[in-house]
């Protein structure tokens, strides 16, 4: 395994529907390091939540995990496992390939998520100290081996001197909230959802996905409808996380605004794959696929005032099977498109002069073109290098959150 932390290869998800198979994810792989955030990118449909929530084993019918690989490092459950079991790598374990009860326990221990809609997480009957609180209580049972069976259920119900939370998950749970910056935490915790506004709610998910003290977070869309003051506050706090804890972030989203301000790494999805992955300074300064170079014209220049925005013509393509195209998914709306493109469907390969930098486009200078001799005489990467005065170098001043 060559990820510190996470290695995910050829990540496939379906949907079998009345109408047919929808592609939402095909053959997405990554990697995710330890400490390092690493931004999902692209239109709305493109595949990024189907993505996190197939890692997080949260793909309901119709949905359907068809292939792949989730290969996570923990060194204990690997000596659990045994070496001679197939899913197993060194201190490396295949995650697709255990039993699903091994999965369930990880998710929510090692494995946290902030869902992209908190009113909608949360149990609007239960208050929201109450719901932190259970998270803490779970992970503490399960450190501890206790059996919770569905008479220990009836006893918490019907005796009022018995609960299934424990004092100290409690006080967690309050610690969790104060964590997060959320005012009067003492008093907060014994309200209910509604009674939050939209970022305190949102702060309250991070607290609940904290409770296990997990290696990796999934975060989807964690900004989405926040004014941009309280977005610059939830990003602030994850990169305070990550320095205080190592946690690995995956963050989902649509904000290249927020992608430049926390983001280690940036992979850019379109139609349920990935078109370009790299460090986020190589992939905002040169966009070596036409769709990254679009997502980035369709933003505004804060140095030119008499620029023009450039968005990207038509639609993400239906990803029904039988009408998803047989070449790049991306060639019906780039400006760029020859006939070789409709035809040739093409795989993320290493770009030249990029370290890490990874891209799938046939006109793209790539290493292996490179070596082979079989550059072509205007690739993608001979384009002017767009500036989008969104990421920071040393020495350069703070930018404030900008909205896509």
């Amino acid at each position: 395994m060559t990820a510190d932390l996470l290695s995910v290869r050829d990540l496939t998800t379906r949907f079998f529907t009345d109408a047919g198979q929808v592609n939402a994810v095909s053959g997405v792989s990554f990697d995710l390091n330890r400490g390092e955030v690493l931004a999902v990118v692209g239109e709305s449909g493109s595949g990024k939540s189907v993505t996190g929530l197939s890692m997080m084993d949260l793909i309901e019918p119709p949905g359907e995990i068809t292939d792949g690989e989730l290969w996570f490092r923990s060194p204990d459950l690997a000596a659990e496992l045994g070496e001679r079991t197939a899913s197993v790598d060194g201190e490396y374990v295949d995650l697709r390939a255990v039993s699903p009860a091994i999965r369930r326990s990880l998710c929510g221990t090692e494995f946290g998520m902030i869902f992209q809609d908190p009113s909608a997480a949360f149990n609007p009957a239960l208050t929201v100290g109450e719901q932190i609180a259970e998270a803490v209580e779970c992970n503490e049972r399960l450190d501890r081996g206790d059996r919770y069976g569905f008479l220990d259920l009836a006893r918490d119900i019907l005796s009022p001197r018995t609960s299934f939370v424990s004092d100290e998950s409690y006080e967690r749970a309050i610690e969790l909230l104060e964590r997060v910056d959320i005012p009067d935490p003492i008093d907060r915790v014994d309200e209910y959802p509604h009674q939050y506004s939209g970022g305190m709610l949102q702060r309250a998910m991070v607290a609940q996905a904290l409770a296990s003290d997990p290696t990796v977070l999934v975060a989807d869309e964690p900004t989405t409808g926040l004014d941009v003051t309280i977005q610059a506050g939830i990003i602030d706090l994850l990169r305070e996380l990550r320095s205080d804890t190592g946690l690995s972030i995956l963050l989902i989203t649509h904000n290249l605004g927020v992608v430049a301000d926390i983001a280690d790494r940036t992979a850019v999805m379109y139609a349920g794959e990935l078109l370009e992955v790299g460090p986020t300074r190589q992939v905002f300064d040169r966009a070596l696929n036409p769709y990254t170079d679009g997502l980035l014209g369709s933003l505004p220049d804060f140095d030119d005032s008499d620029a023009t925005i450039r968005p990207i013509p038509g639609n993400v393509p239906d990803l029904l099977d039988h009408e998803m195209p047989t070449g790049c998914s991306f060639a019906d709306r780039c400006p760029e498109a020859t006939e070789e493109c409709r035809e040739v469907h093409p795989s993320l390969e290493r770009a030249v002069g990029g370290d890490g930098h990874h891209v799938a486009c046939i006109h793209a200078e790539t290493a292996d073109a490179a070596e082979a001799g079989e550059l072509p005489d205007e690739g993608v990467a001979d384009r002017p290098i767009r500036s989008t005065a969104l990421v920071k170098g040393e020495g350069e001043e703070e930018e404030g959150v900008i909205n896509e």
